[in-house]
């Protein structure tokens, strides 16, 4: 059944569409500070202050919006985001898991393809309830896409990136547990 068809059947139902996802992988990396010059020098002025939560290789803005739904805008570096946060919706862990063992085969060819430069994810997520033609949210992807144009970016491999990333760890805390063959890990 087509979205737009069930929207009705769940909303009888007190379900509602919160948000929707649009993703862009990259070639090469940036640096938060290099993308808020770029993003200042376009006009931007909803960078958001999350620096403290989300690091220096990751910056979010809102777009304005011609249909009243808010547009949060996020460019990250991929392989450092996966190292150092576990989801937006916690504040402890990481996603290493899914550079070694994602189930999702074409994300794992994209890591592949992108190891030699580095990958960078443009992220836009459209919230509000209301469903629109995809052609409207492939013209705010490009809209974003185009805003970035022109940025400065960094030809830097993965390996590049984990002896920069493992440089900074001070310490580092292992669990293994065999019977459930859990592994976790924190490190600061």
């Amino acid at each position: 059944m087509a979205m737009v068809a069930i929207l009705p059947v769940l909303r009888k139902r007190y379900l509602v569409l919160h948000d929707i996802d649009m993703t862009h992988d990259c070639r090469y990396v940036s640096t938060r500070t290099y993308l808020e010059r770029h993003l200042k020098a376009k006009g931007i002025s909803t960078i958001v202050n999350d620096r403290g939560r989300v690091g220096d290789h990751c910056v979010t803005w809102f777009a304005s919006a011609d249909n009243a739904q808010n547009i949060r805008c996020k460019v990250n570096n991929k392989l450092v985001q996966m190292l150092e946060s576990a989801d937006v919706r916690k504040s402890l862990g990481s996603r290493m898991e899914d550079i070694v063992a994602n189930p999702d085969k074409k994300f794992s060819r994209t890591l592949l393809r992108h190891r030699d430069h580095g990958l960078s994810r443009l992220e836009l997520t459209f919230y509000g309830s209301s469903l629109h033609p995809l052609a409207v949210y492939r013209d705010r992807m490009d809209d974003a896409r185009k805003l970035l144009d022109g940025c400065t970016t960094f030809d830097y491999s993965y390996e590049q990136h984990w002896i920069e990333r493992a440089e900074l760890i001070k310490a580092m805390v292992t669990v293994y547990i065999p019977g459930s063959k859990v592994f976790a890990y924190c490190h600061w």
